[in-house]
Order: C-alpha cells, then sequence, then structure tokens
C-alpha cells in the first residue's frame, strides 16, 4: 500500500504520523513515539464526571476518528 500523498513512498504506521502530522493534531509531545495507541490506552473505563476530562476528551477524540 502506498502513500496516497506521496505515491512512491510505502504507507508505513511511521509514514503515516510523519505525513498526517498525527502529534500535531492530536497535540501530543513528539516524544511519545505512537500517539495513537498512547490515547487509546488512556481512554476512560467509567463515565466521565470531571467537566476538565469531558472537554479533553472532546477535543482529542475527533481528531482520533
Amino acid at each position: 500500500i502506498y502513500c496516497p500523498k506521496h505515491p512512491s513512498e510505502h504507507l508505513t504506521k511511521q509514514h503515516a504520523m510523519q505525513c498526517l502530522s498525527i502529534h500535531r493534531a492530536l497535540t501530543l509531545s513528539t516524544q511519545i513515539e505512537d500517539p495513537i495507541s498512547f490515547l487509546l490506552n488512556r481512554l476512560p473505563t467509567r463515565p466521565l464526571k470531571s467537566p476538565q476530562t469531558l472537554i479533553h476528551w472532546r477535543s482529542r477524540w475527533p481528531a482520533l476518528c
């Protein structure tokens, strides 16, 4: 599979993260190797109650989708 933006590049996970600027889209540090897995592993397991937590996930969830 090749990258739609760069037809000569294979679409690897690493290339997709760079090409789509995933770190910037998710507002995460570039020190995090796999920002998508990082956020998915932090998904809440219970209903959210804190307004701050709700705001946090409302801004990040659309970027993951």
